[in-house]
């Protein structure tokens, strides 16, 4: 994004459209996962401990290797795990 006021409306209107889907803002809490440090340190552990095979056995990887993209991308299934451990 090219300035803050730029990212902040692009998060408005993120969110909006998950409430317009039916969210229930008493029951979720909305977050970036940026503004979360854990989040990226914990990706990092996760890219370097996660063996081939089970990265071999996530869809998102499979699908990055199918369409020959670059390292960065086929460790996708490491940044979910990561958000889902710092709710714990």
């Amino acid at each position: 994004m090219p300035g803050s006021g730029a990212r902040a409306a692009f998060d408005l209107e993120i969110a909006a459209s998950w409430l317009a889907c039916g969210l229930e803002p008493d029951k979720v809490w909305f977050y970036r996962q940026s503004d979360i440090p854990e989040i990226p340190e914990l990706t990092w552990l996760l890219t370097c401990v996660a063996g081939k095979g089970l990265l071999n056995r996530a869809h998102a990887y499979k699908a990055a290797v199918d369409k020959n993209r670059e390292a960065g991308e086929t460790t996708m299934p490491a940044s979910p795990a990561a958000c889902s451990c710092t709710r714990c």
